[in-house]
């Protein structure tokens, strides 16, 4: 186990989810699954202000080529893509169906805008919110950075709003790596049901 973290809190973010790089041994030698995932074209970067600058660089040198030659999920990816026009019509295809990347021909939007944009499109058809996207997320509002301001320095970089970058076309105006997201601090419980402090 590699760690570069103090407290078993720094371990998973508010919603439970394990937040690390993983490792795996393929043929003998050490693999980077993150890394090469963002190499290969099949994730976007995704930053948060408890990733170091070392970390944050090493991925931004990988997908900066993949990018620039628009291969994998960027193929689609553009500023012109709409975040408020959602297809309702695609389906779960289940764990069976492997999906053919040929195939996958739609336009392309960062994964926590989509997760964004989908709550809102769901509670505004069940009525439980007006108004359009611009609206719900500045409602909602996501802390964030811009990349180039935290990698110069993560104390004097000027606290944002994902909102911000909204535009009222309904496109955003950032690439994924050009934002660094503001963890939300989680708590771990123990056995105890006191804060866990200890491995």
């Amino acid at each position: 186990m590699i760690t570069a973290v103090d407290e078993p809190n720094e371990v998973v973010d508010v919603y439970g989810r394990f937040v690390g790089d993983i490792l795996v041994t393929i043929n003998g030698q050490e693999t980077n699954l993150n890394h090469w995932l963002v190499e290969q074209g099949w994730a976007f970067p995704a930053f948060y202000s408890f990733m170091s600058k070392q970390e944050i660089t090493k991925i931004l040198q990988l997908s900066t080529p993949v990018r620039t030659r628009k291969d994998g999920v960027w193929k689609n990816w553009k500023k012109q893509n709409k975040l408020d026009v959602l297809n309702q019509k695609l389906i779960y295809r289940g764990k069976a169906a492997m999906p053919d990347p040929q195939e996958e021909k739609g336009p392309v939007i960062m994964p926590k805008l989509f997760r964004r944009a989908s709550t809102w499109k769901i509670n505004q058809m069940a009525k439980m919110v007006t108004g359009g996207l611009g609206k719900y997320l500045t409602a909602h509002p996501d802390d964030c950075y811009l990349t180039s301001q935290f990698l110069v320095s993560p104390h004097t970089a000027v606290h944002r709003k994902l909102h911000e970058f909204y535009r009222s076309d309904g496109t955003f105006g950032l690439r994924p790596d050009e934002l660094v997201f503001q963890e939300k601090e989680a708590t771990l419980i123990g056995p105890n049901g006191t804060p866990a402090t200890d491995w």
